[in-house]
């Protein structure tokens, strides 16, 4: 699945406004549809709702959102924060429809604000902003959200939490976010839900399908996708009934030390796992009984050395390498790894103490063979990557 940061998102709005054709207000009225359907599928009528709209679509949607529950009998109080006095179109067509209806205690906010009684019981709908805020929330804003944040009701965040930005938080302000416990967004994820440390504000995700038009988002470019359960299937090749072990490759698995016989267990099972028909282990002897013990079904050629990785092997007859589990960072391990990497052609998954070890080395990442891959956690990308910091949590 492709992921788009906010500007791209625009353009395939925009895409769909001219080539399906529809009007930007129905597409909105699309959007509040299939929010309507996600809130009523999880919260039964007798919800007590407070919806926040902000002045921009966001605010439109949340607005339609709002007229929609009141027309299937929820309770709905609105608050519309229009400190300029300007609303987008569609915000101001949902403004004018929402504000005659009887059913919806409704509150238009141009200077002060006195904040409604959130309980327990409560459902707050977040719609003051989107994903193309490009700055920290600040002044009023910034205090409705840290009201909502203090308040114990249950926050449900249209398409992202507000405050959050779609692809940059570093220098964001935590406490100027909306904390949602559900983020239901539209279409597609939004990049910042796939960091860690933005967990906290997303809650749990779902995506809701809108009709953005598939060949706009098929023929628009981006840098990141997610992998998804279809993606892997897709990748998959039927065997045949009659195929056997010699017909899926040879893998070879340098891991293991002293110690960390656990690592190449592991990683040898994950191997097997994933499809490989044959594996050769190669791993000091201290790692060999427990190996062939564990493993039966993987081949193990033992290193020169007892205690550690110290003597590199011939991979011309492997189509896949993986090193790093378990090795270990000993000076003979680092230069036998070194010297392994510079004389081997076919594709290497380098992980563990492998990729700590080249942090040391990283003119060496240069001469990887075509097709390999790197799995670093947070720390190890860290390490590679000298001075920038990977962000896990604070």
């Amino acid at each position: 699945m492709k992921i788009f940061p906010s500007s791209s998102i625009k353009k395939l709005d925009a895409y769909t406004i001219e080539h399906e054709p529809i009007a930007s207000i129905d597409l909105m009225e699309r959007a509040a549809k299939a929010l309507t359907k996600a809130i009523t599928d999880r919260w039964k009528p007798e919800t007590p709702i407070t919806v926040f709209a902000g002045p921009g679509n966001n605010g439109g949607d949340a607005l339609a959102v709002a007229r929609m529950l009141a027309e299937r009998s929820y309770k709905v109080e609105v608050y519309l924060f229009n400190t300029k006095g300007e609303l987008s179109p569609d915000c101001q067509t949902n403004k004018e429809l929402v504000e005659i209806m009887e059913e919806v205690t409704f509150h238009e906010i141009s200077t002060k604000f006195v904040p409604p009684a959130l309980t327990p019981q409560h459902l707050v709908i977040d719609g003051l902003f989107g994903s193309g805020l490009n700055k920290p929330l600040s002044g009023g804003f910034a205090a409705v959200v840290k009201y909502i944040n203090s308040a114990s009701a249950m926050v449900v965040a249209i398409d992202t939490p507000s405050g959050l930005m779609g692809e940059e938080n570093t220098f964001n302000i935590k406490s100027n976010i909306i904390r949602a416990d559900f983020t239901f967004s539209l279409q597609l994820p939004k990049l910042a839900f796939l960091f860690v440390e933005n967990a906290e504000f997303v809650g749990e995700w779902d995506l809701l399908d809108i009709e953005l038009n598939e060949q706009g988002i098929e023929e628009t470019e981006t840098n990141y996708e997610m992998l998804e359960i279809e993606d892997i299937r897709e990748l998959m090749k039927p065997r045949s009934q009659f195929a056997h072990k010699g017909n899926f490759g040879h893998a070879l698995l340098i891991a293991g030390s002293k110690g960390m016989a656990g690592a190449s267990i592991l990683a040898a099972r994950a191997c097997l796992r994933s499809g490989a028909g044959l594996l050769t282990v190669h791993a000091p002897l201290c790692n060999n009984d427990i190996l062939q013990t564990a493993v039966p079904e993987a081949m193990v050629e033992t290193d020169a050395n007892e205690m550690y990785f110290a003597v590199p092997t011939d991979t011309d007859d492997y189509q896949a390498v993986g090193i790093g589990p378990g090795l270990g960072k000993n000076e003979e391990t680092e230069a036998a790894l070194l010297e392994q990497l510079e004389h081997c052609q076919t594709p290497v998954v380098l992980d563990a103490d492998a990729l700590n070890m080249l942090a040391n080395h990283r003119h060496a990442l240069t001469h990887l063979p075509k097709g390999s891959i790197l799995t670093p956690h947070p720390k190890e990308l860290e390490r590679l990557t000298a001075n920038v910091r990977i962000l896990t949590s604070d």
